[in-house]
């Protein structure tokens, strides 16, 4: 079984209580949670943050405490849930996570030919990892890793490459007002509609990249996103625009 596993805590430091930063109306951590809801049909979902922190993340929300550093409060979590096996890792400042991207990450690592390979999407602000239960609890961290969770993980895993540079997590006050001007200029945006991704050399071609200007809403049903102008504003490198 998969659980998805939101990484979330009161005290970052450029941004205080970032994670109960007003996005669209409801708290960002709960704009994540809304999110990754729809990554994957019959996941598990849960905030995690330090004992002591839940009440005021997300009071009765569905969060669990554990013990600081962030690795062992993942490898606590996967301890007392050994039925899950696949575990999905994302953090709370990205109010903009693209739900068919993560999908894409998740899809990505059920093909890896090694059982439990690590796989990642690292762009700021869609950031998604996926890796197996056991390769947490099987190991032995150094420092960083217990502050960082997976950089022991990541050698030899698989990277889903979209082609683009982004800046769309919050890591300042300023980053969550613009956060918040995109969900109320595309309503697709705040609802997490994915955004369309395209294989330029064929149909399902694993060369994707990041469609900004349209969002997917199955079947092939396109739509316009009235926020690409904002999104393009903090991207670069080799970004699509649709003809």
């Amino acid at each position: 079984m998969i659980a998805i596993l939101i990484q979330a805590r009161l005290g970052s430091t450029r941004a205080p209580k970032k994670v109960l930063a007003s996005i669209g109306g409801l708290p960002m951590v709960q704009q994540v949670h809304n999110r990754a809801q729809q990554i994957w049909s019959g996941t598990r979902v849960e905030v995690i943050v330090p004992t002591g922190e839940g009440p005021e993340i997300w009071p009765d929300g569905p969060v669990w405490e554990g013990p600081y550093p962030p690795l062992n409060r993942f490898v606590a979590w996967a301890d007392q849930h050994p039925g899950y096996g696949t575990l999905v890792r994302l953090t709370a400042d990205c109010p903009l996570l693209d739900p068919g991207v993560s999908r894409m990450v998740l899809e990505q690592y059920f093909h890896q030919p090694t059982q439990g390979a690590f796989t990642s999407l690292a762009l700021d602000g869609l950031d998604t990892e996926v890796f197996a239960r056991e390769a947490i609890l099987n190991k032995e961290p150094t420092a960083y890793e217990r502050e960082h969770v997976t950089p022991g993980l990541r050698w030899g895993g698989a990277i889903v490459d979209l082609g683009v540079t982004l800046r769309w997590s919050v890591d300042e006050p300023a980053d969550a007002e613009w956060a918040d001007a995109v969900y109320r200029t595309c309503t697709y945006c705040a609802d997490g509609t994915p955004h369309h991704t395209n294989s330029q050399t064929s149909i399902g071609g694993s060369n994707r990249v990041l469609v900004v200007d349209l969002h997917h809403r199955g079947a092939g049903d396109l739509v316009e996103c009235r926020a690409a102008d904002l999104l393009q504003s903090r991207m670069g490198g080799s970004v699509y625009i649709s003809a």
